[in-house]
C-alpha cells in the first residue's frame, strides 16, 4: 500500500497517521485476511493523484493474481475507469444506468450539461481587500511529531499570510505534514518553534491557553467527521452548540443546514446515521456557526461527489467574497486549486 515499512511506523497509533495514510491501513488489513470478495467504500477518497494511482494499480494486480471480486463505491470516474469492468449508475438508490465500464462513462460524458462546463473559471479574482493587516501571519514554524527516541520533523521555517478575503491552498502528497500544519495554526498541535497570529494578536501554540473569542474564531472543518462529531449528540444540538457557547445571535440551526444544503430533518439525526457527505456538511456547518475569520478546510470534499463537492466550495467561497473570511483550503483536488486559490504552498 505503498506505506513506510519501518518498526517506528508499525508502533504509530491511528490519530499519529494522515488521513490518506489511515486509508491505505484499512486497505492493508482487509487485504491481510487473504478474502475472495472485497468491497472497497471509497478508498482512494483521501489520497493524491500519484498515491491514487499507485493503490489502484495494485488492487487491480492483486484482484486478478489472486481471483478476488471486488466491488468499489466510489464517486471517482477515474478511479472506476481504471479498476472496475461494470459500472453502475445510482441516484437516490436507483440505478440510472449500467454496462461495461467505458460504455457508461461514455454515455454519461455526452449527456453531461453543458453548463456545469460553464461554470469553472481559470482563476479566482483577486480580493479587494483595503486591510493590509493579514488575517493569519504565520512566520518560520518548525513541527514534528515524536517517533519512538526522537523526532521527524513535518515542516521547517513555514513562512506565508492569508489576508481577509482570500484563500491560499496547501497542497502536497499524503503524509507531507499539511494536517499537520494545520492543527498547528489551530493549537491542536504543538509546534516546535516559529510565530502565528491572528489579525495581527499573537496565538499562543496550545490551543487551551487561547481565548474564547480566539478558538471561536478559528475553525477547522476536518478531513473525516466521523471522528469529529459527538455520537451522542443529535446534527442539531452539535450544530447548536457553538452559537449557545459564544451567544450568536442572527444564526439558526435551520440557516446553516440551508447553507450547506441539507434539509431540515437532518436536525433531528444522530451523526451514525448519516452518510459521509452528510456528516461532512454537518461539520462544516457547525463550522460556520462560530463565525470565523479563518476557516481552514482539510481535504472536506474528499468523501462527496463532484456536484456537491463544488457546491460546498462555492458555499465557503461565498462566505471569503461576502464576508472577508480567510480561507486556507488543503487538498488533493488540482481543479478547486485553480479554481478557489489565490495563493499556492506545495509541500514536498
Amino acid at each position: 500500500m505503498q506505506l513506510p515499512t519501518g518498526h517506528g511506523f508499525q508502533r504509530r497509533y491511528p490519530h499519529q497517521l494522515s488521513g490518506g495514510q489511515r486509508q491505505r491501513v484499512a486497505v492493508a488489513r482487509a487485504l491481510s485476511g487473504q478474502p475472495r470478495a472485497l468491497i472497497l467504500d471509497e478508498p482512494t477518497s483521501n489520497l493524491d493523484a500519484d498515491t491514487r494511482h499507485l493503490i489502484v494499480t495494485e488492487l487491480r494486480r492483486r484482484a486478478e493474481l489472486h481471483d478476488l471480486a471486488v466491488v468499489l463505491i466510489t464517486h471517482d470516474m477515474t478511479t472506476a475507469a481504471e479498476l472496475t469492468e461494470q459500472l453502475y449508475i445510482l441516484d437516490h438508490g436507483a440505478v440510472t444506468d449500467a454496462g461495461p465500464t467505458l460504455e457508461v462513462l461514455a454515455r454519461a460524458a455526452r449527456t453531461t450539461p453543458l453548463r456545469h462546463r460553464a461554470e469553472r473559471r481559470q482563476a479566482p479574482d483577486n480580493p479587494d481587500n483595503p486591510d493590509s493587516r493579514p488575517a493569519l501571519c504565520v512566520r518560520d514554524l518548525h513541527a514534528s511529531y515524536r517517533k519512538a527516541r526522537h523526532h521527524v520533523t513535518v515542516t521547517t521555517g513555514l513562512t506565508f499570510d492569508i489576508h481577509h478575503g482570500e484563500c491560499t491552498a496547501l497542497i502536497g502528497p499524503s503524509g507531507a505534514g499539511k494536517s499537520t500544519i494545520a492543527r498547528c495554526i489551530t493549537g491542536h498541535h504543538h509546534s516546535d518553534h516559529g510565530h502565528i497570529a491572528l489579525d495581527g494578536q499573537p496565538l499562543h501554540r496550545d490551543i487551551r491557553r487561547r481565548t474564547s473569542d480566539q478558538r471561536r474564531r478559528i475553525q477547522l472543518i476536518p478531513q473525516d467527521p466521523a471522528t469529529a462529531l459527538n455520537p451522542r449528540r443529535r446534527v442539531g444540538d452539535t450544530i447548536a452548540r457553538p452559537l449557545h457557547l459564544h451567544r450568536l445571535t442572527g444564526l439558526t440551526v435551520e440557516k446553516l443546514l440551508d447553507m450547506v444544503h441539507l434539509d431540515h430533518d437532518i436536525a433531528h439525526r444522530y451523526p451514525q446515521h448519516l452518510s459521509g457527505g452528510e456528516a461532512q456538511r454537518v461539520a462544516i456547518a457547525r463550522a460556520l456557526a462560530s463565525r470565523p475569520d479563518l476557516i481552514i478546510c482539510d481535504e472536506i470534499t474528499s468523501a462527496l461527489d463532484r456536484p456537491t463537492a463544488t457546491v460546498l466550495l462555492s458555499t465557503i467561497d461565498s462566505l471569503r467574497r461576502d464576508l472577508g473570511v480567510a480561507v486556507l483550503l488543503i487538498s488533493h483536488d488540482h481543479r478547486a486549486v485553480k479554481r478557489y486559490a489565490h495563493t499556492v504552498i506545495r509541500l514536498v
